[in-house]
Parts: C-alpha cells; structure tokens; sequence
C-alpha cells in the first residue's frame, strides 16, 4: 500500500525529454498509488442515482484519487505546457494529450522505435572511450527504446556490449564467453567486471612507467637509453664516441672497447670479450649478471596476477 504521507520531488517537464520525465512521472504516480488513473482512468457510472451508499462512497474516493493524479500531472509541467492540458478533467485526458504530442501515436512511436532500434545495433566502443562512457551511451538508448515499449533483456544488452569492445577487452571478452553463461549475467554486473580489468590495464601500464624510470635511475641511464624490447638502445645513429665527451680526442690514445685513453682499440685487453649489458663489465653476459636479480625485482615492481577475476 502507498504511503501518502510521504513527499516526493515533481519532475518538471519543460518540452524536452519527454520520455525521460514520462518514466519519472510513473514512478511518483505509482508510489502514491494513482498511476492507474493516469494510464487507465475509472470508469463513471451512467446514472448515479441508482447507486447504494457504498457505491456512491467508493465512486468519490475514486474521483478524489484521480482528482490527485491530474493535480500532480498540472503541477509537473512549465507554465508554456501548461495550456495544453488545462481544460483536461481527468488525469488520463492530460496524460494522453502529453503524450500524444510529444511522443505520437503508434505510428510515429514505431519509426521512432526503428530509428533506436538501428542506433543500437551500430553502437561500438570508441578506441580511447571508457568502460562507464560506453555504458551510459547504451544505457541510454535502451532506456529510450523500454520507453516506446521495446521489451529488451539483459542477455541482448550483453551480447552487444560483448561484441561492441574495442581491441583492449579482446582477452576478457574471449573469457567471458568460453566460461560463463551469458543469459545469466547482468548488466551490472559485466560493467563491474570491464572496469575492473580496464582499471587493472591502466594499473599495468603506471607500472611499466615506473619500471623504466627504475632502470635508468639504477643504471645511471639517459632518458633514450631506457629499455626497449629487452635491450639498451641509445638514440638511433648515435655512438658514444661522438658525444661532446668524446670530442677532440682525434689526435689522442682512445679505446672504443673500453672507452680508456692509454691504449687503442686493438691492443684492449678486454677485446673479443663478452660485455655484460647490465653493468657494462667484461667477461660475463648479462643472465649471469649479479644485477640481475635486482632488475628482475624492479620489472616486476606492481605486477598483478594475470587471471581475470569476473563477477
């Protein structure tokens, strides 16, 4: 039973988004128990006189309840709509003229309806869209489309969204539907699942971030010889020899091994010798570096377990 005591805000309807304010307006009719009257009206007996009391007292009660519908319906439209359903008697009289005019009849509802219907269907997840940015896009016109009277389920809403992902999602939505029954799943709760890994990804990609700042800090590294692709590579065409370090040393001993300047290159002790490209020593290779396993720990810095956690 409705609570009448209870006070709600009035939507107010200005011309715009009609059929946002209509699902508004149907929920506050139904919590005070007068949406009835609204959508279906009561009926008035031909000739009153021939009622008993109760008749005649369940007739007024009626006639009260509706005279509430039409009074909120009035009170939720601005002054420039207002003439439109000022000569209304009833709240289902005012709530057809409103209708009527902003939503159409069945026909226009039914091209409308195609026209969402095909919106829907050509949604797709922008490359650089967020999961909650993409929700309330679909969201939204399947909420228009309920409004003109589309029974859409959940497992429709969820195979598009699945098949609508860009590229990023491609893993999570290859698990989803090898694991999971899609008829059992929710909207709510594949948007938990989507934000959940897009914000893991985002997690990932800080860490990765972070470990090259490691690097070169440990290493002592210029920023252009942070670690791409599993090896040290300085800017490309660029030897160290011809850094303003280096510059002038024409007529001097240089060693391009070993980077000294009282010997040459052919006489370098060090020549034919494995370089570690860790620590830049000789004489081992950098999977036998000791250093190695504090750069193991600095890659691995933030890593997160790969299995995806859904639902």
């Amino acid at each position: 039973m409705a609570n009448n005591n209870v006070s709600f805000p009035i939507p107010i309807f200005g011309g715009e988004i009609y059929d946002f304010w209509k699902i508004k307006m149907k929920t506050m009719l139904r919590s005070y128990g007068l949406w009835s009257y609204a959508d279906k009206g009561y009926n008035e007996p031909e000739d009153e006189s021939s009622l008993s009391d109760a008749q005649r007292k369940r007739l007024e009660e009626e006639r009260m309840k509706d005279e509430k519908a039409l009074y909120l319906i009035q009170n939720a439209v601005k002054d420039t709509i207002f003439p439109r359903i000022m000569r209304a008697n009833s709240a289902k009289e005012a709530w057809e003229i409103l209708q009527q005019e902003f939503q159409g009849d069945s026909k226009v509802r039914s091209i409308k309806l195609q026209s969402l219907r095909r919106d829907f269907e050509n949604l797709k997840m922008k490359d650089n869209e967020l999961v909650k940015d993409y929700f309330s896009r679909i969201i939204e016109i399947v909420n228009q489309m309920k409004s003109y009277g589309e029974e859409i389920s959940d497992e429709k809403i969820v195979k598009k969204i699945l098949v609508s992902l860009n590229d990023k999602f491609d893993n999570i939505v290859t698990i989803i539907e090898e694991t999971k029954d899609l008829s059992n799943i929710t909207v709510e709760q594949l948007m938990g699942s989507l934000e959940s890994h897009e914000q893991r990804k985002n997690r990932q990609s800080n860490d990765e971030d972070m470990m090259e700042t490691a690097l070169a800090a440990k290493f002592s590294l210029k920023p252009r010889e942070i670690k791409k692709n599993g090896s040290m590579k300085k800017a490309e065409g660029e030897d160290e020899e011809d850094s303003p370090k280096y510059k002038g040393m024409e007529n001097k001993l240089f060693c391009k091994i070993c980077k000294r300047t009282n010997h040459d290159s052919a006489d370098c002790y060090f020549k034919g010798k494995a370089q570690c490209w860790i620590c830049k020593k000789f004489g081992h290779v950098g999977k036998n570096c000791r250093f190695k396993k504090a750069d193991v720990e600095i890659a691995n810095f933030g890593k997160e377990d790969n299995e995806e956690s859904l639902f």
